[in-house]
């Protein structure tokens, strides 16, 4: 068992583990009033991710790359936002589908970064890939409000579930990402 520590509060928790041994998750900082995300290698020990401006994150995946996705508050904690990290890159603010908030569940091998977001108004919620070259795209729904992408694979294949028009059934759902989303 090995002691990953703290960001300086009382607690902290794991969230995901690559094949490298990275690990990515959620700790207290100094006063234990807030949390951030963080990434751990047993060379550098725990990295503060830091926020998109707010104050907190949540660091929930890494693929093996050592790409982190998560989410976080923005400034004045008014929205809440999918993010990118990478040890090159930092943070990146993945965005949003004109909503207040989205979450990435899923990043594949290439980078490409899945999830849920709100649409204009937080009236509907629709799956999204994101990619530093396209930013956030919309793969739409089968007709309903809701969708969801919550793996992706190297194939750039996305799986989830969408609801059908009228919100009354749901069915699983693959969406296959084309270069205009990639």
């Amino acid at each position: 068992m090995v002691d990953l520590g703290t960001l300086g509060g009382t607690s902290a928790g794991a969230n995901a583990v690559n094949a490298k041994g990275q690990v990515v998750g959620t700790s207290t900082i100094v006063g234990d009033a807030t949390y951030h995300g963080y990434f751990w290698t047993g060379q550098q020990g725990m990295v503060d991710l830091g926020t998109l401006g707010g104050t907190w994150s949540v660091a929930g995946i890494i693929n093996d790359s050592g790409q982190v996705a998560g989410v976080s508050a923005t400034t004045g904690d008014a929205e809440q936002h999918a993010f990118s990290w990478t040890k090159a890159g930092g943070m990146v603010d993945l965005g949003t589908l004109g909503g207040t908030f989205s979450y990435p569940l899923a990043v594949s091998a290439h980078g490409q970064v899945v999830g849920f977001a709100t649409t204009a108004g937080d009236a509907e919620t629709h799956a999204f890939v994101w990619t530093r070259s396209s930013g956030m795209v919309d793969l739409g729904t089968l007709g309903g409000t809701y969708s969801l992408a919550q793996f992706v694979n190297s194939n750039s294949r996305a799986a989830g579930y969408s609801n059908l028009a009228g919100d009354a059934e749901t069915h699983a759902t693959v969406w296959e990402i084309s270069e205009s989303h990639a």
